[in-house]
This record gives structure tokens, C-alpha cells and sequence, in this order.
């Protein structure tokens, strides 16, 4: 892996990783290379073919479940570039296994097949990234809803009349209308974003739960108090009112 650059030798080792089970990786090393062996009768620049063939199963947009006054949406956005990569290797290898109907069939048999296919644009892999776009294209009419998204791993929260650096890093016009809501975003901020000074973390809405369970506690405490008294007391008041018997 002398002569790669930076992108193909992490593209090899994603390939790798996301094929490997129970730590077996010189076995799945070598199954990746007898694939390329196999790739390399047809094109003679396999890390060409092979990187052309992920590039045509990036998915440009992804679907993200987004839960509003009890309603669940459908919402589109943009994936990040890394997520592309990602996508497009683990449904490639996906579909390589969904190939192989038999144990007969070697497995570099069917990443060859699917990998030759992505090539050419056609396959289960590529039909899977047509039906996420097309699914992505039915639901654009919630696009506005991603400025509600809490989940900061796949996208950041949006600023009232700033994209997304994810939004600008791309090429929107390959994205279509999506990238363009038919509803404007909103125009007060969110409740998340809202910080005034003096605000402890509580009125912010950071650790509510963390109040509420302090609050719970000190409740049950004080009835503790309070049930140990009224026994003790109780149990005093019984002792007096017993009659004396002297012993002789």
C-alpha cells in the first residue's frame, strides 16, 4: 500500500474493517485482495474502478426520523462526506452478501459482481441509493423540519437564516430542490438556543431530570422524618399510659 494516496488507502481499510468479523482480518485482508485480482482481468486500474464505483453509490441526501408535537417526520438533509463514503462501502458489502444464495459461491465472487455493477451504475447497492433519494424528494415539503433536530452526530443545528456548514460544503445544485424548502425556516430560534444571562443550567433546559430527581429525593426524605417521629412519639405516649406494677 506504498503507492496510494491518503484517500485510497482509507477506502482499503474501511473495506477491511466494516467486512471483518470476530477480529479475522488477514482473512478478510486476503478476500479483499483476491477481489481486486478478480477486478484487475477487467480494468486495469483497480483502485480507479474502485473508488469510481463507491462515487457512484454515495447517497447525495438521507432520511432522518424527526419527532414534532408528537408527530413523527420523515426528514430529509444532507449526509456529510465521510458518511457518504461509509454509506456507499457498507452497502456495497451488503449487497455482496445478499448475493451469495449458496456457501458454493465465494464471497470475492459476489464483491466482484457488485462492485462491477456499482461501476456501471446499476445493481442492488445503486438501487438502494435511487430509492433513499426518491424517498428524500417525496418527504422535501419537511425539509424545513431539520432546523428542529436535535441529533448532532449527523448534522448540526441550523442558525434562522444560515445553512448548515455541511450545506455549504456541497454541491447543491446536484441536490435539487431539496436543498431549497418550500417553507421558510423558522423565524424565532429554537428553545435550545435560547441562553440569557444568569440562567442557571436548570431554567436552560440542560438538567431537568437531574432537578426533578433532587426535588423527589428531598420529599421522601422529610417524609421519612416526619413517619420516624410520629412513631417514636407514638410509642412514648403508649409507654406512659401502661400502669406501673411493682416488683416485690
Amino acid at each position: 500500500m506504498g503507492d496510494f494516496d491518503g484517500e485510497q488507502k482509507e477506502l482499503i481499510k474501511k473495506l477491511v474493517n466494516f467486512r471483518m468479523i470476530d477480529g479475522k482480518r488477514t482473512r478478510v485482508r486476503a478476500i479483499v485482495y483476491k477481489t481486486f485480482h478478480r477486478l484487475a482481468r477487467t480494468e486495469r486500474d483497480v483502485i480507479k474502478l474502485m473508488v469510481d464505483a463507491v462515487d457512484n453509490i454515495k447517497p447525495i441526501c438521507e432520511v432522518v426520523k424527526v419527532g414534532v408535537a408528537g408527530t413523527i417526520y420523515d426528514v430529509p438533509g444532507i449526509v456529510a462526506r465521510d458518511r457518504q463514503q461509509t454509506l456507499a462501502i457498507r452497502w456495497i458489502l451488503g449487497a455482496a452478501f445478499k448475493r451469495r444464495i449458496s456457501y458454493r459461491i465465494s464471497l470475492e465472487k459476489c464483491s466482484f459482481a457488485e462492485i462491477l455493477d456499482a461501476y456501471r451504475k446499476r445493481g442492488i447497492s445503486r438501487k438502494r441509493r435511487e430509492n433513499l433519494h426518491g424517498l428524500a424528494s417525496t418527504n422535501r415539503s419537511f425539509a424545513h423540519f431539520r432546523w428542529c433536530k436535535v441529533n448532532k452526530r449527523r448534522e448540526e443545528i441550523a442558525v434562522p437564516g444560515r445553512d448548515p456548514p455541511i450545506m455549504r460544503d456541497m454541491n447543491q445544485a446536484e441536490f435539487g430542490r431539496l436543498t431549497q424548502p418550500h417553507t421558510s425556516p423558522p423565524s424565532q430560534p429554537i428553545k435550545s438556543e435560547r441562553k440569557e444571562k444568569g440562567d442557571s443550567a436548570y431554567q436552560q433546559g440542560r438538567f431537568p431530570r437531574l432537578r426533578v430527581f433532587r426535588v423527589h429525593a428531598l420529599e421522601l426524605f422529610v417524609l421519612f422524618v416526619i413517619g420516624t417521629v410520629a412513631n417514636v412519639s407514638s410509642y412514648v405516649g403508649v409507654r406512659s399510659m401502661e400502669p406501673k406494677v411493682k416488683h416485690r
